[in-house]
């Protein structure tokens, strides 16, 4: 019976056959449908006597390993058991029927470790019955089967793809490592006894993966089991989005225990700690912006602030100061592999603002545009972001005035902008806010990035005591844990608060 292929899935095929009668004779495939069995690429003999009694539950080995369960048909990789033979219509022999043959699992040959890596370690897992010679090789990552595929593929934010693609590899060169699918079995309907060998698998993984990491920073003694974990999470998350339910992440959870209790152990509770950016203080945001022309930057770039990137440079600073964006919000990251919207397109124009000057307080507004926290801009869409003029001796600041001369330019001129006209990229606005970090602080710039305007926006407002609701209203957040995990106080707000 030839299964259907799903996505990163073989496509597998087996003939059964009928039960021998006495003389033995040799099998027969199934002329029920001429088509079918013209697809048919291996056939199964009928088990011995032999091979069904190596396959008794008694068998001290049974259970302790990835095995096929020889005593009944085996699901493939997910959905109902294949029937164990097909009717033929003739009758059924009185002597007895040998056990049917179990299903195979097809998977593919070994192949050579990515990147020079050693080998996988002993493991507790066996390679199942191996398959024919020219199994098919697994569907890539990024080859849609069907038109649902592909649109699935564009609910998936960018940055999650990104994730994903870089933890499905690892996942498969364990599986070829081991001899094992590809995919998971299905949680619905699957027996308890398989749903326990895929946790003992993913956790497996987990170490696996964990003893091959290399960390980021080249300051950090170790990777940290997180990232392992994460690997894991991006393998659930490709099940998902191909209909597939993964088993629980229970004993994961107690792998990740006990790797964090070894890492502590060897590198000490410091070195876990994660690496936050500071908060963007007032004064620090100031002093960026203060910096005079023709100072002489990393590099021996100089200054020059009436060029159209560095003018938008410095609104770039001023809107994250007071709106919270993030970076990648403002400017499109050409790192992201974003199917959706062209490259060559800004995120935001000068047709996103509108100006009222007629209250007591002009002020200008600002649309959000779709962002990480709201792929699709309906949350936030309708809800402006308000930005008031700043009194005088806050101007250097003040987005507003830096915004107000646009309104009389075309609605989809780019508000960020390069000096060709094109909209400002991300790395080109990073790269010019280190360049000013490091020229105002020098080693010290380490400790600040574009996000330190979004944790400075949150710690400003929690040291005022604003509600957290209204903080995550502001600053576009939509749990409550982000609001606890960035709204810092600095020195003065936390002795305040004992004084």
């Amino acid at each position: 019976v030839t299964w259907p292929a799903a996505p990163f899935q073989q496509t597998t095929t087996r003939t059964t056959t009928q039960p021998p009668t006495a003389p033995p004779q040799a099998p027969a495939t199934t002329p029920a449908d001429p088509a079918r069995n013209a697809a048919h690429s291996a056939t199964l003999p009928p088990a011995t006597p032999a091979q069904a009694s190596a396959a008794s539950p008694g068998d001290p080995a049974h259970g302790a390993a990835l095995q096929p369960d020889t005593t009944r048909p085996q699901p493939l990789l997910a959905g109902p058991h294949p029937p164990a033979a097909v009717a033929t219509g003739t009758p059924v022999p009185a002597t007895p029927i040998p056990p049917p043959v179990p299903a195979i699992q097809l998977t593919p040959a070994h192949s050579t470790t990515a990147g020079g890596r050693p080998e996988a370690p002993a493991s507790t897992f066996q390679r199942p019955p191996g398959p024919p010679t020219g199994t098919p090789a697994t569907a890539s990552l990024h080859q849609p089967t069907d038109d649902s595929d592909a649109i699935i593929a564009l609910a998936v934010p960018p940055s999650t793809a990104k994730a994903n693609a870089h933890g499905w590899p690892r996942w498969r060169q364990h599986a070829d490592s081991h001899g094992l699918p590809h995919l998971l079995p299905d949680t619905r309907g699957c027996p308890a006894e398989d749903l326990q060998q895929a946790e003992r698998r993913m956790a497996d993984f987990v170490i696996w993966a964990y003893r091959r990491l290399i960390p980021r920073s080249h300051s950090a003694p170790a990777a940290k089991p997180q990232t392992a974990l994460n690997l894991l999470l991006a393998v659930i998350r490709v099940h998902k989005n191909h209909g597939i339910t993964a088993p629980g992440v229970g004993r994961v959870k107690l792998v990740i225990k006990g790797l964090t209790a070894e890492f502590v152990a060897l590198h000490g509770p410091d070195a876990l700690l994660p690496e936050r950016k500071a908060p963007m203080t007032h004064a620090l945001a100031l002093k960026i912006v203060s910096t005079p022309s023709g100072s002489i930057l990393p590099g021996g770039t100089p200054l020059d602030w009436s060029t159209p990137r560095w003018q938008s440079v410095r609104r770039a600073i001023r809107l994250l100061r007071f709106t919270g964006l993030r970076g990648g919000d403002l400017c499109r990251n050409p790192r992201l592999d974003d199917p959706r919207p062209s490259d060559s397109s800004p995120l935001y124009t000068v047709g996103d603002l509108t100006f009222d000057t007629t209250g007591e307080h002009p002020r200008a507004a600002l649309r959000p545009r779709p962002s990480k926290a709201d792929q699709f801009g309906q949350v936030w869409g309708n809800d402006r972001i308000h930005l008031p003029r700043l009194p005088d001796h806050a101007a250097a600041l003040c987005p507003y005035r830096d915004l107000a001369p646009s309104r009389h330019e075309p609605g989809d001129t780019p508000l960020l902008r390069d000096d060709d006209g094109s909209p400002l990229l991300l790395d080109a606005l990073e790269d010019s806010v280190r360049a000013l970090l490091i020229h105002v602080l020098g080693r010290e710039h380490r400790h600040y990035s574009l996000h330190s305007f979004r944790a400075g926006l949150a710690s400003d407002l929690a040291a005022r005591g604003t509600p957290a609701h209204i903080t995550k209203r502001l600053v576009r957040w939509r749990s409550d844990a982000m609001v606890e995990q960035y709204s810092h106080l600095d020195g003065d707000a936390y002795c305040a608060l004992l004084t």
